[in-house]
């Protein structure tokens, strides 16, 4: 949303307002409304038992509760948010006044501290972290290199992959110097295999830190109250759990020893802090770094 809104702002100028914005969103954002519209590599278009349901609402309502939300309010990204929220909900039928909290899922450590901070200073943070060696693989392949396959050629693909590789790295490393930049009480941190040994204590953890009830829901996957199997670009079988390879230890087989020690020597505090097992480093003294 909010690399939009920047845009929107930019190419709209004087020109800009709630009824030419809510066209922009419904025309780039159209997934929201139909999630086989603009398809990506979510699965949001393979859902519920037989992985061929969807999640679809009435354009004309969600709209309509757009237009009556935002009229006569001042245009800021905080504002649209919201209300994009609340119109979506209202379309769907849910009843507003018992909901405790609004979950926005984002994955650029960036937009944390360029936008959500601005206009939510008061949020609370819940992150997640995974053992990075075996992260790097995974998302290495599956969620750069498989997508760019998907999207170009093999030569175009082969092009990106050193640039994918760095910029991964910079991804991680960026990534862990958000959560410091807040007050602690607002932040929860999960490491990802928790959740695949001990759902139940992460989820109760977790609901207690938002102020939420431990509601059946939370013990199962889903998105939008049908059943979540994963996507195919990540390349095995559909999967109604947390992912076993996140415990799997077959990045040991993967990585270089090189990259080993590389990783280890970048993320040395990361592997500690976590609780995570470190292998070709044991200390990172001058030796080590020298070396590094």
């Amino acid at each position: 949303f909010y690399p939009h809104w920047e845009q929107w702002k930019s190419e709209m100028g004087d020109a800009r307002d709630w009824e030419t914005l809510i066209d922009a969103f419904c025309n780039q954002h159209a997934s929201v409304i139909d999630t086989r519209r603009i398809p990506g590599f979510d699965g949001l278009a393979r859902l519920g038992e037989t992985q061929d349901d969807y999640i679809a609402i009435d354009e004309g309502l969600f709209r309509a509760y757009l237009t009556h939300l935002l009229e006569d309010e001042p245009l800021a990204g905080r504002t649209f948010l919201l209300a994009i929220h609340y119109a979506y909900a209202f379309a769907r039928g849910e009843d507003l006044s018992v909901k405790k909290a609004l979950v926005y899922h984002v994955h650029v450590h960036e937009y944390v501290r360029d936008f959500l901070a601005r206009d939510f200073p008061d949020m609370q943070i819940l992150a997640t972290v995974r053992d990075p060696r075996s992260n790097f693989t995974g998302r290495y392949n599956s969620s750069e290199l498989d997508v760019d396959a998907f999207r170009y050629d093999a030569t175009d693909a082969t092009i990106f992959r050193r640039r994918v590789y760095f910029f991964i790295m910079r991804y991680f490393y960026e990534t862990m110097e958000i959560a410091g930049e807040f007050p602690p009480e607002r932040v929860r941190t999960v490491r990802h295999e928790a959740l695949y040994y001990h759902p139940e204590k992460v989820m109760r953890a977790t609901a207690a830190f938002l102020g939420i009830d431990l509601l059946p829901c939370l013990m199962r996957i889903t998105f939008g109250e049908k059943s979540w199997w994963g996507d195919p670009i990540y390349k095995m079988p559909p999967i109604n759990a947390v992912n076993p390879r996140v415990v799997t230890l077959d990045w040991q087989k993967k990585l270089s020893a090189l990259d080993w020690f590389v990783f280890e020597g970048l993320f040395f505090e990361y592997i500690r802090t976590y609780g995570y097992e470190l292998f070709k480093i044991r200390r990172l003294g001058v030796p080590q770094i020298v070396l590094l």
